[in-house]
């Protein structure tokens, strides 16, 4: 028998008879709460186990079957409900466990099971994807630095001075190495999240965001913010008037890659010296300000005799 009733049968069988109309919806009801209770048991297992393993001190209540008696002001059925029960006991078994969570074991441990080679290579598939993204950027790089085409003239004329197959060729290597940069940067956030054990899979768009925003602002830093901070001098190469000459194009393709922040607060800084040279106070892509909070409802009080 299931650990939880959600209706009686007998009351059940009843209601169909009484209202065949509302038999279905408290069908799924049932099955909706057995969904539930599947997803809290294994959770719960995954958080004792976590913990066994930790040396955490598990509470009594947690290894023992028997309900505990109802809190004053509870109603009966609430201290026997045996989902109530596991909801309680899941709550005790988080706050024991935190900051790790229950749904992060049970998805460690379900890849531990089902991919036992892959695992390898990586707890979550995300891991295994950034790994693969990775491996392919520092091929892609490597292999088209062997090009004669890949030197030290050419990626230091930029985007301006170089067109046709040298063009494609170097942009391709600064991209690549954004990409490293990215993925990088990538792997160590997701596996930081990993060993807190407190992944989540419902963000795994946001580090395919990131990947696309570190590559963009790396070409960006290594083309756009080095030939305007550079400047080049009149055979198209990079002049020594500045502070990043010294990084050179790949690295600060790289660190463009890694920190898509950089690029960001860099972007910022010039626009507002450009809303400064034009005597822009503000500008137009400002967020609004916070709207004021709404005023609180008076508070009536009685007057005495009244």
């Amino acid at each position: 028998m299931n650990t939880i009733q959600s209706i009686d049968r007998a009351d059940s069988e009843s209601l169909s008879a009484a209202a065949p109309d509302t038999a279905e919806p408290w069908a799924e009801f049932g099955l909706a709460r057995r969904r539930v209770e599947t997803v809290l048991l294994h959770e719960i297992e995954a958080m004792v186990l976590f913990a066994l393993g930790a040396g955490l001190d598990l509470p009594p209540e947690v290894l023992t079957t028997r309900s505990a008696p109802p809190e004053d002001g509870a109603p009966p059925q609430a201290a026997t409900d045996p989902l109530v029960r596991l909801a309680a006991l899941h709550l005790t078994l988080t706050r024991l466990i935190a900051p790790a969570r229950g749904s992060t074991l049970v998805l460690l441990a379900e890849q531990r099971r089902l991919h036992p080679v892959l695992n390898a290579f990586g707890p979550v598939p995300q891991v295994r994807w950034m790994m693969a993204v990775a491996a392919i950027s520092l091929a892609l790089l490597l292999g088209i630095a062997l090009s004669g085409d890949v030197n030290t003239e050419n990626v230091g004329k930029g985007l301006l001075n170089l067109d046709g197959y040298k063009l494609v060729v170097v942009e391709i290597f600064l991209v690549a190495a954004s990409a490293v940069g990215a993925t990088l940067a990538n792997l160590k956030c997701v596996n930081r999240y990993i060993a807190d054990c407190t992944y989540d899979p419902r963000f795994d768009s946001s580090y395919w965001s990131r990947l696309v925003m570190g590559m963009i602002s790396g070409v960006i830093l290594s083309q756009v913010v080095f030939g305007s901070w550079i400047g080049s001098d009149s055979t198209g190469g990079a002049t020594a008037n500045g502070d990043l000459h010294g990084f050179g194009q790949p690295i600060l393709a790289i660190l463009g890659g890694f920190s898509a922040e950089l690029v960001h607060d860099i972007l910022t800084h010039l626009l507002g010296v450009v809303r400064n040279a034009l005597g822009i106070r503000k500008s137009p892509i400002d967020p609004p300000p916070a709207e004021p909070p709404a005023p609180r409802a008076a508070t009536v009080t009685s007057v005495p005799g009244s």
